[in-house]
């Protein structure tokens, strides 16, 4: 039924593909031509999903409490599968950077049009629907056909999942640290052996983050 799934997307919660895909399976919207036109656009303009979000709510008012206060089980007192309750973790993950994102290009967006700041939405908008999308449409799926089945048949998704969370969390790391060793290499006083040292670990770090957009098919900007 359309109000488990829509419990589930809540409840997760799900992409904003997804919730379209449930507005309109569930009698469409006055936004629909809105939500259509963000679908086609690179990043969603701000304040579309929250809207979506509350449409979805107003539907069905006796989910919403559910979804709000604890996470979806499935209809049984067994405990929930473990490679369940970490897709559920892996979705939590993906939806803090999927909300960093969004906040990036807000900020962007509102600094004004330049060549150096379209280039930087891109990457934004590249890592937001080329990665972290389509995973939380896996997670989505996955969860959705374990409550309606009880069927816990996705352990290569849950993996995939799991890795790719692993590897946007190792790059974040690694920025970090890639900017931290540029800026120590442009404060004054360091002797040629710091300098060489520096170097040799930014060398090092920037590599690892070239490996890391490699595998998440980030475009460097």
């Amino acid at each position: 039924m359309v109000e488990r799934e829509i419990e589930a997307w809540l409840s997760l919660p799900g992409s904003f593909a997804a919730g379209v895909d449930l507005i309109r399976r569930s009698g469409g919207s006055p936004n629909m031509q809105r939500y259509v036109e963000a679908l086609q656009r690179a990043y969603l303009p701000p304040g579309i999903r929250q809207t979506l979000e509350a449409e979805l709510r107003a539907l069905f008012p006796a989910v919403t409490v559910s979804a709000q206060q604890l996470p979806i089980q499935a209809a049984s007192n067994e405990p929930e599968p473990e490679s369940v309750t970490s897709l559920r973790e892996q979705g939590k993950a993906l939806k803090k950077r999927e909300s960093f994102l969004h906040a990036q290009m807000v900020i962007l967006s509102q600094q004004g049009p330049s060549p150096e700041r379209r280039e930087q939405l891109y990457a934004l908008a590249h890592e937001l629907m080329e990665i972290i999308e389509p995973q939380l449409d896996i997670i989505y799926e996955a969860i959705k056909d374990y409550d309606k089945n009880g069927k816990v048949p996705f352990s290569e998704k849950e993996k995939v999942v799991r890795e790719t969370v692993e590897k946007i969390k190792k790059r974040d790391s690694v920025i970090s640290q890639v900017y931290r060793l540029r800026k120590q290499l442009k404060q004054e006083g360091l002797t040629q052996e710091e300098q060489d040292q520096l170097a040799s670990q930014l060398a090092v770090k920037e590599a690892q983050l070239e490996q890391l957009d490699q595998e998440l098919l980030i475009e460097n900007v």
